[in-house]
C-alpha cells in the first residue's frame, strides 16, 4: 500500500506508475491523479513538448538518425 501525494488516498501499488528514480520504484502520484492532470493541462503539455523540440531539434534528429542506423533490421 502507498499513499498518493496529490489526493492523499492510500492505494494498492498497482495504482502507481513505475519510476526507478524514486526509492520505492514507483511514482509519487497515483495513475488516476496523473491522468486527471494530463487531461486538464493538455494544451500546456503540448506547448511544452513543441518548445522542447524547437530548442533541441538538432540533437533530437541526430539521436534519431543514430538509432535508425543501429536498428536497420527493425
Amino acid at each position: 500500500m502507498k499513499t498518493c501525494n496529490k489526493c492523499n488516498e492510500t492505494k494498492e501499488l498497482t495504482e502507481f506508475w513505475k519510476n526507478k528514480t524514486n526509492l520505492d520504484g514507483l511514482h509519487y502520484e497515483c495513475k488516476t491523479c496523473m491522468r486527471q492532470y494530463r487531461k486538464e493541462n493538455k494544451e500546456a503539455i503540448k506547448e511544452g513538448r513543441k518548445r522542447h523540440y524547437a530548442e533541441n531539434r538538432d540533437s533530437i534528429l541526430e539521436k534519431s538518425k543514430e538509432w535508425r542506423d543501429a536498428n536497420k533490421g527493425h
